[in-house]
């Protein structure tokens, strides 16, 4: 092997690492900003039995912030800090009693602050009055997330 030999599997050993950051980059990626609801201040569920080895699966726990585009810290009823929960784990909530409020995750009014006014269980949809305009929306389970913040000093995103 002769010194150019050398210095090109030199620049594919030095490469490599970068190579593979870059599909680890890709991958966090792959889900786009429409796509991403995580909002503080929501109640969401734990769906995956693989966190944590299932100790949390199907509990009810409060999201406190977002880390990054899909990573959240979390807390129990019980007051215990969940590290590094990421999206595709939880599943939002849908407050049972109407008058709750609840955060607008996905869709036009992202991010917005209403009121829940009735569900359509069959149709898992809900009628929201937005608390910005008085406006009324009906929107899927999956755009709304009960909200367990203070209404009046957040007003919306």
């Amino acid at each position: 092997m002769d010194s150019h030999d050398k210095s090109k599997s030199k620049h594919r050993q030095s490469s490599s690492p970068s190579h593979k950051s870059s599909k680890k980059r890709r991958k966090s990626q792959d889900v786009s900003d429409e796509q991403l609801w995580l909002h503080p201040n929501i109640r969401v569920r734990v769906v995956s039995k693989r966190y944590r080895k299932g100790g949390f699966y199907n509990e009810k726990i409060s999201l406190v912030d977002v880390i990054s585009r899909d990573t959240c810290l979390c807390k129990t009823d019980d007051g215990d800090l969940l590290e590094d929960v990421r999206q595709d784990m939880l599943e939002t909530v849908v407050p049972r009693q109407s008058d709750a409020v609840v955060c607008i995750v996905l869709g036009k009014h992202k991010g917005q602050l209403g009121k829940l006014v009735e569900k359509d269980k069959s149709k898992c949809q809900a009628i929201i009055q937005l608390l910005r305009d008085q406006t009324v929306v009906k929107l899927n389970y999956d755009q709304i997330a009960e909200y367990i913040g203070n209404p009046e000093i957040d007003d919306d995103y």
